[in-house]
């Protein structure tokens, strides 16, 4: 018995770091290589991704952005047919590639004052797809496109200043609201589920 466990407590003495390293060179460049490779995926995970989105403006000067990832086209306002008796802020539907779609004029939709109700020839709708839900977004004009880090966002103001903030994921430079289109695609899918009953 003494003799195993001294057996046992040799075997532990011999088993060091140097043990588990590989000893050929080519199998240690290979361990580098390895190590390298680990270090760039850990790396990139940690990098934040870039979100890119369509600035537009509502109103005389509020700008709003939607992310691309949500946005199928943007294009100049056609002539919408307007159908009697649905909710104010529903400006009308219009031919899309073969599909129907329903346009919401965002400054209604927002509960805009009056005096933000701008009319001007520089209209667009951007087409949106967000939770199964194609529809059209009605603006006052395209501004660009621009860029945000998450972590950089800012956040929105409290209810009260400006449009309700649960409609925004935040502020890009203070001055951009970025709008939180898969909230209102929800919240406009409920909606339209109820009147359909």
């Amino acid at each position: 018995m003494n003799r195993l466990n001294e057996k046992t407590r040799v075997n532990k003495k011999k088993l060091t770091v140097n043990t588990y390293m590989p000893s050929l060179p080519s199998e240690v460049k290979e361990l580098i290589l390895r190590s390298k490779l680990l270090a760039k995926k850990n790396k990139k995970s940690d990098e934040e991704i870039v979100i890119n989105y369509v600035n537009f403006r509502l109103g005389m000067n509020e700008q709003y952005g939607i992310i691309y990832q949500s946005v199928k086209e943007v294009i100049p306002c056609k002539k919408l047919i307007t159908i009697p008796h649905l909710s104010e802020e529903i400006a009308g539907v219009f031919n899309w590639r073969s599909n129907l779609i329903t346009v919401i004029d965002l400054k209604k939709y927002f509960h805009f004052s009056l005096d933000t109700n701008t009319k001007n020839g520089n209209a667009y709708i951007i087409v949106i797809e967000s939770h199964g839900l194609t529809i059209g977004m009605l603006v006052d004009n395209i501004q660009g496109s621009g860029s945000y880090l998450p972590s950089a966002l800012q956040q929105p103001f409290p209810q009260g200043v400006g449009i309700n903030p649960i409609y925004l994921q935040g502020l890009d430079r203070s001055k951009i609201s970025i709008i939180n289109i898969d909230y209102i695609a929800t919240e406009l899918k409920k909606k339209f589920l109820k009147e359909e009953k």
